[in-house]
């Protein structure tokens, strides 16, 4: 395997992991006073931020694996395999973050 486009893999990892970066920076802007949340939130949209991530996730992952020049069945399975449960793991702890941040931890 060789890598064909760094851009592509750069790009891949930039729109799989634009929901987490967003939770994370909404958490320090929360936790250093910039933005508050002092109304009732209208879940709707952050709903559908949060529900972005399953798509977005994949997505990421599948352009930074074109990118990196995987071939094959077994090695996208693998990839795939791999990277999801990680940034599972990476959105959960960010958007733990943030309601921690927001004074709701669970």
């Amino acid at each position: 395997m060789t890598v064909r486009s760094y851009r592509q893999v750069a790009a891949g990892v930039v729109v799989a992991l634009a929901v987490p970066v967003f939770f994370r920076l909404c958490t320090l802007l929360i936790e250093h006073g910039i933005m508050s949340i002092d109304e009732p939130i209208d879940w709707t949209p952050s709903t559908i931020i949060a529900l972005s991530e399953i798509v977005l996730g994949p997505l990421g992952v599948v352009i930074a694996g074109r990118g990196a020049g995987v071939r094959g069945v077994i090695a996208w399975i693998v990839l795939l395999v791999v990277t999801i449960p990680i940034l599972f793991l990476v959105w959960a702890f960010c958007v733990l973050m943030l309601s921690a941040a927001l004074g709701a931890p669970f």
